[in-house]
């Protein structure tokens, strides 16, 4: 008995699943660079609202010095 295998179908879905290993791997490096995006900007977010409370922290801190710091009256 003589058999014959028709490769054509298998070499079609050879074909497809490496096209769909391609798309999936696409699809994850956009995700991973936008995942990469949104940690950068939360860090930069992060920084400046750092920034502004040590800003908002040394206001507080001079407004108290002034406030508990005894004036010198002028007598003219």
């Amino acid at each position: 008995m003589l058999c014959v295998l028709d490769s054509s179908a298998l070499e079609q879905n050879l074909a497809d699943a490496k096209t769909s290993i391609s798309s999936a791997q696409g699809k994850t490096q956009i995700s991973v660079s936008s995942a990469q995006r949104s940690l950068e900007e939360a860090q930069a977010g992060r920084n400046i609202e750092l920034e502004r409370a040590d800003e908002d922290v040394a206001k507080a801190w001079n407004d108290y010095l002034e406030a508990v710091t005894p004036r010198k009256m002028l007598h003219l």
